[in-house]
């Protein structure tokens, strides 16, 4: 344990002579006095000394922290910088990022700082378990991440938690700016601290140009005259690539013979298997001519190498996809955003199958000026740059108008709940499982806190946990529409609605002028519809349309639901799933539904599992079915390549054989085999719950080969 120490004391150890203005202002509204904030500032605004100087405050009264953040490689930063903190000030760190569902209390209970990611944090709360009690601090670094589709549901659901059942643990949350910083600090009931503080300044650019790749190696070439790093972001990995190709060609004559000696010396000193890849050579042949690539394909050391000998200057340029911008330390002196509609994989549950899609979003005006943060290195440049290409006139001023205010200044979005049906469906079972007995009351309680509800009725929220008959129609009209956009509905007159068009189930309509209807699923005109749709919810018009079909036609009514609508009620669907039971207006989880929450699987996972594991009879049906769930639970592209890829590593190929043989980058095979080992693991625990003692022995045989692969 660390010793007593002044603030001003521990300022003087991290050589740190003078606080910016937020940084004090925390420690003069309470920060080293247990109180909780949001900070909410640019990146490299030096946010995440506040959360240290309360790190050691905490453990100097001799507290636990945990520090969570949403990926892995941003632990790892900070498991490097806290285990240097650690040595200073004389405290244990630890770093837990891997299978969620296993916990060693003894490692835990001799730590004094925890970096964990979202997911094991979240898991952590599941369990309940003991050494919490002893937890003063939880820092939730990149806390925006609520607005993330893939993660939020869970972050969201673990804060929610986290606040009702450990009152008094001292909350910093670290966020990027965003447009709605004080309605997310009254949610965590926490103060805020605002800056817009950047060691330095930011210059921002909108450059038009038809050839973008063209411009891109022209505005290389002018700032690497100027001795300027430059960081440049790509859509997909394989335009990352192709670029850096393209670009090395100019950096290479700007190497020096001595920078050209160093970095092959560096090159020749590494002994590393992941440099032997097709991938890892393409690495190489790139970075010994000036240039590099970054993309989560990589594996986790040439990512690290590459960002190290980018911050070390050995690397001129950086072409990297969006993965580069989220919170990794790499600063440059120029950013130019080549692309910013992003490639977005979708995955969703068709009967018993698995679909997955790609289509193109426009990256949000928070992500954007994260990632153009990256611009400008305190200590080097005077003023940083930021670049966006843009193809026309057109483009540039919708963009602009987007990601810009009048005088160029960045403009932020608020930040949203991403909670859809299936999450609400976790949180609720996660709340049953850990509260058993619980009623609604108590449910409609935990929903309230919940980010998604923070604005909502309580009658809005007791609607949600109905369980009443699915037939109810103006119940499920109600569950399946947005709840603003339901109240507004309900204002409308029946005047208002006009039916051109009956088809069977078809409708064609119009309610307050707007068109609308519904043909396998709703349509409508309207401005919200598309929002609405997205999150599978019904607008004003559909809602309005489809209660005054109800009104004449309830059979037809019906129909459209059966297109519209699946399971409505999540309480409905948990109980009819049977994760959970209903005894004397109480709740509680069953057999299926403790070992959903405690094996940290979905419930619409879960179901899919114990569907398929009777059905798999071989070692290569158990890989299969991994492949299956892991295209559903990580969003991927469905690869059947990947159960292959783990047979031939269970049959003693290495690594590197295997992704040349099957195409795949050692960083999505890093990761995949660690979701593997979770999921082989998942499938025997319950491949044992169900009696199936053949698909337990093929899971205990995956699991000794994917665990043998770290020796």
């Amino acid at each position: 344990m660390i010793t007593s120490l002044s603030y001003l004391e521990i300022l003087k150890k991290l050589k740190i002579k003078e606080l910016r203005d937020f940084q004090r202002e925390a420690i003069e509204k309470g920060l080293l006095n247990g109180k909780s904030f949001l900070i909410s500032a640019p990146s490299g605004s030096g946010k995440t000394l506040v959360a240290e100087l309360a790190m050691i405050w905490q453990i100097n009264n001799g507290k636990k922290v945990i520090y969570t953040a949403p990926y892995r490689a941003l632990c790892n930063e900070k498991y490097e910088r806290f285990q240097k903190l650690g040595s200073l000030f004389e405290f244990k760190v630890i770093i837990s990022t891997g299978d969620v569902d296993i916990i060693n209390e003894d490692v835990f209970e001799k730590a004094d700082v925890i970096v964990c990611t979202y997911e094991k944090f979240d898991s952590f709360l599941r369990q309940k378990a003991r050494w919490l009690e002893k937890v003063g601090l939880v820092v939730i670094d990149e806390i925006h991440e609520i607005d993330s589709e893939g993660r939020g549901a869970r972050l969201e659901g673990a804060i929610a938690r986290l606040k009702r059942d450990y009152h008094g643990i001292q909350i910093i949350a670290l966020s990027a700016t965003i447009a709605n910083a004080e309605e997310l600090a009254r949610w965590l009931e926490i103060d805020l601290i605002e800056s817009n503080y950047r060691p330095v300044p930011l210059k921002h650019e909108i450059i038009i140009s038809p050839d973008k790749n063209k411009k891109v190696l022209e505005l290389v070439e002018h700032f690497l005259d100027k001795d300027k790093s430059i960081i440049v972001f790509t859509s997909r990995r394989r335009d990352a690539e192709s670029l850096a190709l393209k670009i090395s060609r100019i950096t290479s004559v700007k190497l020096s013979d001595d920078e050209k000696r160093k970095i092959r010396y560096y090159i020749e000193s590494i002994e590393n298997e992941d440099l032997q890849t097709f991938l890892g050579r393409k690495v190489v042949a790139t970075i010994l001519r000036g240039t590099g690539f970054h993309h989560a394909g990589l594996s986790y050391y040439l990512r690290k190498m590459i960002e190290d000998m980018f911050n070390k200057k050995m690397i001129k340029v950086l072409v990297g996809t969006t993965t580069l911008g989220a919170g990794i330390n790499t600063p440059a002196s120029v950013v130019i955003i080549r692309d910013l509609s992003v490639p977005s994989i979708y995955s969703q549950m068709i009967g018993f199958e698995v679909k997955t899609g790609v289509v193109a979003k426009l990256l949000d005006s928070n992500r954007v000026h994260q990632m153009l943060g990256r611009a400008g290195r305190p200590g080097f440049d005077d003023e940083g740059t930021g670049i966006l290409l843009v193809s026309s006139n057109d483009e540039k001023n919708l963009l602009k108008k987007k990601y810009f205010d009048e005088n160029m200044n960045p403009k932020y979005e608020k930040i949203e709940s991403k909670i859809t049906f299936m999450d609400l469906m976790e949180q609720i079972l996660i709340f049953i499982t850990t509260n058993p007995g619980c009623t609604k009351e108590d449910l409609a309680n935990f929903l309230s806190s919940l980010y998604k509800y923070r604005n909502a009725d309580i009658e809005d929220i007791n609607s949600i946990l109905e369980y009443a008959s699915a037939s109810d129609i103006e119940n499920i009209v109600r569950a399946i529409t947005d709840m603003n956009e339901y109240k507004k509905a309900k204002a409308i007159p029946d005047s208002a609605v006009v039916i051109f068009n009956i088809r069977g189930t078809r409708v064609d309509g119009e309610v307050e002028g707007i068109y609308c209807g519904f043909n396998n699923g709703p349509f409508c005109y309207c401005k919200n519809f598309q929002i609405c749709d997205q999150n599978k919810k019904l607008c004003r018009h559909t809602a309005k349309l489809l209660m005054s079909i109800a009104n004449k036609n309830a059979e037809l009514a019906s129909s459209i639901l059966g297109y519209t609508s699946n399971d409505v009620f999540p309480i409905e669907s948990l109980v009819k799933h049977k994760f959970i039971e209903i005894r004397e207006s109480a709740f509680y989880p069953t057999e299926l539904g403790m070992l959903t929450t405690r094996l940290y699987i979905r419930p619409t996972t879960s179901f899919l599992i114990k569907k398929f594991l009777s059905e798999v009879e071989t070692l290569m049906d158990f890989l299969i079915l991994i492949d299956k769930i892991a295209t559903l639970e990580l969003n991927l592209i469905e690869r059947k390549s990947m159960a292959m890829a783990i047979l031939s590593l269970l049959k003693g190929l290495r690594m590197p054989e295997v992704c040349d043989k099957f195409n795949i980058a050692m960083g999505d095979l890093e990761i995949y085999i660690d979701f593997a080992k979770w999921l082989a693991r998942v499938f025997t625990i319950m491949a044992q719950w169900l009696g199936l003692d053949d698909v337990y022995s093929i899971g205990r045989q995956v699991l000794a080969g994917l665990n043998s692969l770290q020796d």
